[in-house]
């Protein structure tokens, strides 16, 4: 059974696992990298944590069968009064053995019931114009293709496209 819960900072160690395993699976997806990241300290990875545990301005959800971490999601908001309003979508990433089982879905009902209780009433998101799987999900989600923005990411010599993305909640 799978249950959506916050990881403490102690617990920093299984963050960095899925990751840094989502950096390689997925390496179009993110604008970091295995390579930068598997540099990180514990203290970074714990900080990473610390900030998402206290839900004032980014929330960190994480998708467990067990002991095992399985997916995860993440969002923040501007600590600005005027743009708190609004949340970006970050971090999105279920294991291959595990998709098309509605992780991603409850991991984001999960997301967006917290961000409601905070105030959030729009979320936007970045999502690489070629991840065509990401951008159905989010699609059938509600949310709308705003623009394109060319040449967003440079990876390996190679540029790719993002939509930008956003729905109401």
């Amino acid at each position: 059974m799978i249950e959506i819960i916050k990881l403490h900072p102690d617990q920093w160690e299984l963050f960095k696992d899925i990751r840094l395993k989502s950096l390689q699976v997925e390496p179009i997806a993110f604008g970091s990298s295995y390579e930068l990241e598997k540099e990180r300290s514990e203290e970074q990875w714990r900080q990473s944590l610390e900030k998402n545990w206290l839900e004032e301005t980014s929330w960190q959800y994480f998708a467990m069968e067990g002991e095992k971490v399985v997916g995860f999601m993440g969002a923040y908001i501007d600590a600005l009064p005027r743009l708190r309003h609004v949340a970006h979508l970050k971090a999105v990433f279920v294991e291959t053995e595990y998709r098309g089982k509605g992780i991603s879905k409850r991991l984001f009902e999960f997301l967006t019931d917290k961000l409601k209780e905070a105030g959030v009433l729009k979320l936007q998101l970045l999502v690489n114009k070629e991840n065509e799987r990401a951008v159905a999900f989010y699609k059938k989600l509600g949310f709308s293709v705003l623009c394109t923005l060319e040449k967003e990411m440079l990876i390996d010599g190679k540029f790719y496209d993002d939509y930008f993305m956003e729905m109401f909640l």
